[in-house]
């Protein structure tokens, strides 16, 4: 797809049918931290279905409890989050680096200054919302957490230089930093920035 000149998308296919699909950014951030949140799977999955698909028709709660069905909505849910990219041949892990929720105030204002786009009363496609994130510019405000949340404290640094990096990581450090994600939104994000250290990374098993 041509995001310059093709309609953007506000469907998902499952099994032949076409669903509609919420496509303001501001329903993908919440989908983002139910992802993250740990609740039953069940009512995750009754919350995720609840705020993504805009018709819960009859047919479509019927078809609902078949799991292939389900499980592909969801595939394809997490595709349009993705912007319909393909997966990576190698899943692999990575601390978090990122948050929607304690990054706001630094997305708002980058948002602001660099496009004059008030995220507050804007209503934009996830798409739309996706790509121009992708491209703030490196010294942006939000790219700078984002780096320090990323750089690797090496002993070969100059002294100073780990103890400034290591204050950075402390003060900008994630109420959830521990708990690990998928590469994938953040990998991006941090190869549009330029960064070439995105914490600890491992192959999954």
């Amino acid at each position: 797809m041509n995001i310059l000149i093709d309609r953007l998308p506000d469907t998902i296919k499952v099994q032949g049918q076409e669903y509609r699909i919420q496509t303001d950014f501001r329903a993908f951030i919440k989908l983002e931290a139910l992802l993250f949140d740990d609740i039953d799977p069940v009512d995750k999955l009754i919350k995720l279905l609840d705020l993504m698909i805009v018709d819960l028709t009859p047919e479509l709660v019927e078809n609902l409890k078949l799991p292939e069905f389900v499980e592909e909505m969801i595939s394809q849910i997490i595709r349009f989050y993705s912007m319909n990219e393909e997966p990576e041949g190698n899943s692999r892990i990575q601390k978090r680096v990122y948050s929607f929720d304690s990054d706001s105030a630094y997305i708002y204002g980058d948002f602001y200054s660099q496009y004059g786009i008030d995220l507050s009363t804007a209503h934009l496609h996830w798409w739309v919302f996706r790509t121009l994130l992708l491209q703030l510019n490196k010294n942006s405000k939000f790219a700078e957490v984002i780096g320090f949340r990323s750089v690797v404290l090496d002993s070969k640094m100059p002294k100073e230089q780990r103890a400034y990096y290591a204050r950075m990581k402390k003060l900008y450090q994630l109420p959830d930093a521990k708990k690990p994600v998928k590469s994938g939104f953040a990998n991006s994000f941090s190869a549009a920035i330029g960064l070439t250290e995105t914490g600890e990374v491992k192959r999954n098993e």
